[in-house]
């Protein structure tokens, strides 16, 4: 699990595994320990403390969108943002390197994001648009009191659904077409775990990312079992 000891999704997942998931945080990412060259596999990582051959990891679930500066806080405070942008930059590289060995990346890094496509809620809706999911339209407003402001689309009539989409598999009170929909579109953006919102009415899409919230114990279940499936699965 590469996310930040702060992410309480992470953490019910790597309780939840039994002690086959450990996390890898932005402290081992600081650590001594690590290894690796372009061309020349994966070399050494370091999870949880510990210094383990990137090549024997099986999966990585990548819950992290980026490192913040915030986070290292043992790092200069002068050299944070610095600092930062560098460990993005290596784990874009170190990720892909670790797909190559066939090792399972869920979800993969996208250029500005490590954890899949940082899009904003217009793309998501034009997508949905363009493999025939029903989805609302997208509205920005911007106020002169609250510039920069994010609430492109209507939270729904008849207010919304949460919805899961773990590989091929959806969880969520919706119709199978919307569910099978929503399977589209995550594979659409290339991602393996995506969350939506969906209008309780209608079916249409309201929002989506890839940063679902892992807390039911049959998505948690999922997404281990997701995890753990044949290197030769990858999609």
């Amino acid at each position: 699990m590469l996310a930040s000891r702060h992410d309480p999704d992470a953490v019910r997942v790597v309780t939840a595994s039994g002690g086959r998931a450990r996390l890898l945080t932005a402290e081992d990412l600081t650590r001594e320990g690590w290894r690796w060259r372009l061309g020349d596999g994966a070399g050494t990582a370091v999870v949880a403390g510990e210094v383990v051959e990137a090549a024997e990891i099986d999966a990585v679930l990548v819950r992290r969108p980026t490192v913040a500066a915030a986070e290292l806080s043992w790092i200069v405070p002068a050299d944070r943002a610095y600092v930062a942008a560098e460990l993005h930059a290596f784990l874009v590289a170190w990720l892909v390197s670790l797909a190559a060995l066939g090792c399972r990346v869920v979800n993969r890094p996208t250029a500005g994001c490590l954890s899949g496509p940082g899009w904003r809620p217009e793309r998501w809706t034009a997508l949905a648009t363009r493999i025939g999911l029903p989805a609302a339209p997208a509205r920005r407003s911007v106020h002169p009191a609250a510039v920069g402001s994010d609430n492109p689309q209507p939270p729904g009539r008849h207010g919304p659904t949460q919805v899961t989409v773990v590989g091929d598999t959806w969880y969520g009170a919706v119709a199978a077409d919307t569910g099978a929909g929503l399977v589209r579109l995550a594979r659409a953006a290339g991602v393996d775990l995506l969350a939506a919102r969906v209008d309780r009415h209608d079916g249409r899409l309201l929002t989506a990312d890839a940063h679902p919230v892992l807390d039911e114990p049959q998505v948690i279940d999922a997404v281990l079992a997701h995890l753990q499936r044949p290197r030769g699965g990858e999609r």
